[in-house]
């Protein structure tokens, strides 16, 4: 829809759906939900069934080429024969008959029936919704669901101009996803590089067993990581609760090891 430029007539149509006119009766018939405009795979098959004349095994398998879902250029060439052989023999002018085959094949490639479109509105709008009343809430999940069209630091990002104080992780205050303390988020440890999860959750665990921190001597002697976990931690300023600089914790770190 958006490569035949229908996207933006939909748009029109729909708010003023006085001042458009169907290109031929059979679009009226068929595609006035959409006003006109084919939006699902299955209007595909209505159009060049309806209008065309192609049988329904016929228009499915167009509709499959469409979609990628099944490439033979030799059958998509004689569908394409026989839709414009179609069309001349039922008496419609060569550009109709051009104009509707070019909406046709913008549906080539990527495209959705009706129910998968249904289904992706409805989360739309729960997204939409949440990230309007619950913004900073709905980022956290966007952030521990690892997916998305944008890297994490983008959602992070947009966390922050949403109002959020962003925190790196803590071994004070962070676990093992990210979460959120009123504005305050706390980036989770899975975030971090070459940190196993093991050494994540026995950190944590320790912690709500035993109680915070106090120092990098009180955590090595209360939690088993390797020198290399407990490198990634400190490198991070998971222990700035100390009040000791980086260059600080690692001296300490080879003191007491």
């Amino acid at each position: 829809v958006a490569k035949s430029g229908m996207m933006r007539e939909y748009i029109q149509r729909f708010h003023r759906p006085n001042d458009f006119e169907y290109i031929h009766p059979v679009f009226r018939e068929h595609l006035g939900e959409t006003f006109g405009v084919m939006v699902y795979q299955e209007d595909v098959m209505k159009i060049v069934h309806h209008f065309a004349g192609l049988d329904l095994d016929e228009s499915d398998v167009l509709r499959r080429i469409m979609t990628g879902k099944k490439k033979s250029s030799d059958t998509f060439e004689r569908l394409q024969r026989k839709y414009f052989e179609n069309c001349r023999a039922r008496g419609y002018p060569d550009e109709l008959a051009e104009e509707v085959w070019r909406q046709v094949a913008s549906f080539s490639g990527y495209s959705f029936c009706k129910a998968h479109s249904a289904s992706y509105a409805v989360e739309s709008f729960q997204s939409l919704y949440l990230k309007t009343y619950y913004p900073l809430e709905f980022m956290v999940g966007v952030i521990n669901n690892f997916g998305g069209f944008y890297s994490t630091e983008v959602y992070v990002h947009e966390a922050r101009m949403q109002g959020a104080s962003i925190h790196p992780p803590c071994v004070n205050r962070s676990h093992w996803l990210t979460h959120i303390e009123g504005t305050d988020i706390f980036l989770g440890f899975v975030h971090l590089q070459g940190m196993e999860r093991q050494a994540g959750m026995a950190l944590i665990a320790e912690r709500k067993a035993h109680g915070p921190y106090r120092s990098l001597v009180d955590f090595t002697s209360r939690v088993d990581v390797t020198p290399d976990q407990l490198d990634i931690l400190i490198r991070i300023g998971a222990f700035r609760f100390t009040g000791m600089s980086k260059y600080e914790l690692m001296w300490e770190k080879a003191r007491v090891g």
